[in-house]
């Protein structure tokens, strides 16, 4: 809240007088003026306990001492922070704490950043005061990643906080009184969490310790490099703690970061696939059906010479390429570059086609530039939040924080609506259960009851452009057939409505499932046309927000790794800037997409491949058919950091450089496009993806000569006008986020087919799929994350599972045609009757092969 100065108070600390809001605490006042009070039970983004009596402070008037961090200034209040009487209270408590603590700083990982020796220290704390007979309580080693040691915990109860008010879990706990008082996990041991590692991060000692990095490096060896997390799309800053060139572990700051120094599991676990021994770290080359080992000029000259031959027979369209969004902006420049510039085509495409650039193709129809404009901050002014088709939590754990957050402290109406229950449901005043795949019905359903209720701001709406022609489109289905085929009901949707409709700022997050809907631009128009229904005219506004579960996908869309738009989405009619400066005319024609690609490479139109950071047999629809393709190929190249399944099939493969060997940026989610430095020298013998790109042009004949990833930068900066203002001088440590000021939406009309009600298929269940928390592909499967999801599994109701005689861990088939799969019973509760739920990231369960275009289908099952 904000506040001018008639509003403010007048404190006075140590003689020095400051204004202040009327809420802040004495210890905020005084930091402030500059004035440091000794804190260790204190963290800035948790409410404060006052449990460990450092930060206390004299104020005039009082009798005893106050704790600064929980006691509100009032007007004209005196406070001196620095007294003799102070100074030897704080060394009293901090004598308090270590009656029990043992002396094994030399063994304890948190040596050399611990707050107690610090403190210790600071106040001439150097001998025991009270001798007591030494109490020893068990060590915690079952628990994976987290190591629990109660001896040397202080009581402060920052773990306890940090789990409850960030992370929205009760997994630790406060356990009995006075001095018998402990903090255990809920339930005993081991710790059964989520394992974000927060609790760690938020202990001032070595109560919690990362079992990744015990025994690894001091605390003053380590040398703290920034970065960016290389999983979901939220883009959370990261620190590398390097030591001898090895990542050791991951960290993040509270002071610096737009997250706070708040990470999930895998930005605090996942690393272990940059040291990983499995990793490829020399160049290879098919020779009598087996890979051998070569140097990069042989590979790279061999592969060069090959591919001229097939261009100079089959033309530059007989050969495509598969971009990634792992790895960064310059790196999807120049690959795309590559083959325009290069190779002469726009066969260009990526895992996306099958599901997030659904929301390009949608917004395309109601923006002049098909992006969410919305910032994952515009959670925290929502006053009400739909969250439909998507688990937030397991694709995009930050914006999950947000809503959490809000959802809990602020009061704000939040509707939680997918087929499965999720995380987010706990703090949801609102939860529906709609049918999977009839997303497009149920938010048609809520539009025309927020109309039929005249829930909206009509001179609002009616001054958005093509407002009728989307009202006529509505007509001709009720919102009782649309409830029914959701197999949701009418009160329901009336509900929701209301909820929308009497709030003035809100937030509409989607993911997944309506990414991969059979309709997916349908729905996204829809949900666009609901966000403008919901908004008020002046008073607020509601946005969309797209949950992007890869670290660089919206990086990868920028810089134009599709075949039928450019750089910044610029149209392929509009090239003449591109050409002009690569010297080379830019294909006029929209090249093939993935799935067209597939359908040329079995007719034997594509001849050569080149796959960059993907692997159509893990990530695409139709393995099987993929498989076939890729066999039928003249030519294959494969660059990666691993040996994947695809890379087995390639005749040459290309080892890369890991995110934490290289420079580059990253786009998020919200658009924030943010450096990243290398951490350490490449793995062996491997190159950053640029730079192979660049060999590669050089031996084509095309000479690329970037000295480094800046230069690249600038050339992307002088072509897409989004990048105008992005420079590596620029960025700072939280980057900047690209925008296009004045966008404003349109309606569009969503025509619906004849509304019929999915029969069930007697016998059969409805297969659902979506990201796991805990696994998130290749990257997951060599990190620290594997142990707690190392094999995939199916997710059943309880009441199916008795139905069919299954229990926990049994084998269950799942059969569709001639396809077929086995996976491990996992029995849980959040699928609805007659739902099935895999996560569709592990390479083992090929769950791809059972869904095209669709974002659910009927599968039948026997016991394994």
């Amino acid at each position: 809240m904000s506040h001018n100065n008639a509003e403010k108070i007048k404190v006075i600390i140590d003689g020095k007088e400051i204004l202040v809001s009327p809420e802040t605490t004495i210890l905020n006042a005084a930091r402030a003026l500059g004035i440091e009070i000794p804190t260790l039970c204190y963290h800035p983004k948790l409410l404060p306990i006052g449990s460990c009596r450092l930060c206390l402070v004299e104020v005039e008037g009082y009798e005893k001492p106050v704790t600064s961090c929980n006691t509100p200034a009032v007007d004209n209040m005196k406070v001196i922070t620095q007294s003799e009487r102070l100074t030897e209270l704080r060394r009293e408590a901090v004598r308090f704490m270590l009656i029990n603590h043992p002396l094994d700083c030399p063994i304890c990982d948190k040596g050399g950043e611990c707050r107690l020796q610090d403190l210790a220290f600071e106040l001439g704390v150097n001998q025991e005061a009270y001798k007591l007979e030494p109490v020893s309580l068990p060590v915690d080693y079952l628990s994976p990643l987290v190591e629990r040691n109660n001896n040397r915990c202080v009581r402060c109860g920052r773990c306890v906080s940090v789990c409850n008010e960030i992370q929205g879990e009760l997994a630790i706990e406060w356990v009995n009184h006075g001095y018998a008082t402990e903090i255990l996990p809920r339930g005993g041991y081991p710790l059964s969490c989520e394992f974000c590692g927060q609790c760690i991060s938020h202990c001032p000692v070595g109560a919690l310790t990362n079992r990744l990095f015990k025994y690894k490096a001091r605390a003053w060896e380590i040398e703290k490099i920034p970065s960016v997390c290389p999983y979901c799309g939220g883009g959370c800053a990261i620190e590398l703690n390097v030591r001898k060139n090895k990542v050791l572990r991951i960290t993040s700051d509270y002071e610096t970061t737009h997250n706070q120094g708040n990470l999930c599991g895998r930005g605090n676990f996942g690393f272990g696939f940059i040291n990983n021994n499995n990793r490829l770290h020399t160049p290879l080359i098919k020779r009598r059906k087996e890979h051998v080992p070569v140097s990069w000029e042989d590979a790279l000259g061999s592969a060069v010479e090959q591919l001229k031959k097939i261009i100079s027979t089959s033309g530059p369209d007989s050969i495509a390429g598969l971009g990634s969004s792992r790895v960064s902006n310059e790196d999807n420049y120049l690959f795309q570059k590559f083959f325009r510039a290069v190779i002469g085509t726009n066969n260009i495409d990526s895992a996306a086609h099958f599901n997030y650039r659904n929301l390009e193709r949608g917004l395309s129809y109601c923006r002049k530039v098909p992006v969410s404009l919305s910032d994952f901050s515009d959670i925290e002014k929502a006053q009400v939040i739909l969250v439909v088709g998507g688990d937030v939590r397991a694709e995009c754990p930050p914006v999950a924080l947000k809503i959490m957050k809000v959802a809990r402290f602020q009061g704000i109406n939040l509707i939680v609506a997918n087929p499965r229950a999720t995380k987010l449901d706990k703090f949801a005043n609102f939860r529906l259960r709609y049918f999977p795949g009839t997303e497009l019905f149920l938010v048609t359903a809520i539009m025309k009851a927020l109309l039929e209720k005249n829930l909206v701001d009509q001179e609002f709406v009616f001054s958005i452009s093509q407002f009728s022609q989307f009202q006529e489109s509505l007509a001709g289905n009720s919102i009782s057939e649309l409830a029914e085929v959701a197999n949701v009901s009418l009160k329901e949707i009336y509900q929701i409505a209301e909820k929308l409709g009497e709030n003035k700022t809100g937030a509409i997050v989607f993911g997944y499932d309506i990414f991969t809907h059979q309709q997916p631009k349908e729905v996204i128009v829809a949900l666009n046309n609901l966000s403008l229904l919901a908004g008020k005219n002046s008073t607020g506004s509601f946005s969309l927000i797209p949950l992007i579960a890869k670290n660089n996908l919206q990086g990868m869309l920028d810089m134009g790794v599709m075949p039928d738009l450019l750089p910044g989405y610029q149209k392929l009619e509009n090239s003449a800037l591109f050409a002009e400066r690569w010297g080379k005319p830019v294909p006029k024609f929209a090249g093939k997409n993935a799935a067209e690609m597939l359908n040329d490479i079995l007719q034997g139109k594509i001849k050569a491949l080149y796959i960059m950071g993907c692997d159509p047999l893990v990530d695409f629809p139709s393995p099987d058919k993929w498989e076939e393709a890729l066999d039928k190929l003249e030519w294959l190249a494969v660059q990666d950091i691993f040996y994947t399944e695809v890379a087995r099939k390639a005749d040459y493969v290309f080892p890369a450089a890991s995110f934490a060997e290289k420079e580059g940026t990253f786009t998020s989610g919200e658009r924030r496009v943010q450096r990243f430095k290398p951490g350490i020298l490449p793995y062996r013998n491997t190159l950053p993806d640029w730079e192979i790109i660049q060999k590669f042009s050089q031996l084509m004949d095309y000479p690329m000569n970037y000295p480094d990833t800046n230069a690249i930068m600038k050339e992307i900066s002088s072509l897409v006008p989004y990048y105008s203002e992005i420079n590596y001088e620029s960025l700072g440590r939280n980057g900047k986020q690209w925008s296009i000021g004045g966008e404003i939406s349109s309606f569009a009309p969503v025509s619906l087919d004849k509304v019929r009600m999915e029969k069930k298929q007697s016998g059969k269940f409805v297969l659902v799929t979506g990201t796991a928390f805990f696994h998130s592909g290749t990257l997951s499967t060599y990190s620290g994350l594997n142990v707690l999801a190392s094999k995939p599994w199916v997710e059943v109701n309880p009441d199916d599972a008795q139905k069919l005689g299954l229990n926990q861990g049994d084998n269950l088939i799942l059969s569709l045609g001639e396809k077929t799969l086995k996976v491990p019973v996992k029995l849980s509760s959040s699928v609805q009757p007659g739902v099935l739920f895999i996560p569709h990231n592990f390479r083992e369960a090929r769950i791809n092969q059972f869904f095209a275009n669709k974002n659910h289908c009927w599968v039948e099952v026997s016991k394994g």
